[in-house]
């Protein structure tokens, strides 16, 4: 298959990301989920808007990581 580059790039980037999604509730060998990065970062960005005092109930938690739950 003859791709330009960029489109080579796009193409990783784009298996990159699915394969992301695919290992998003991967296990260790407690079998505990194991955090994607992306989690990682959700949960650090929110305990810095919970320290900055935003609101942080029941309901924007749901919200927030819905994707995940």
């Amino acid at each position: 298959m003859k791709l330009s580059q960029p489109d080579k790039e796009a193409l990783i980037m784009y298996l990159k990301n699915e394969v992301d999604r695919e290992e998003r509730f991967r296990t260790d060998e407690f079998g505990r989920i194991r955090l994607t990065q992306e989690m990682k970062d959700a949960a650090l960005k929110a305990g810095r808007d919970f320290e900055n005092g935003k609101c942080f109930s029941e309901a924007d938690f749901k919200e927030r990581f819905a994707k995940w739950l």
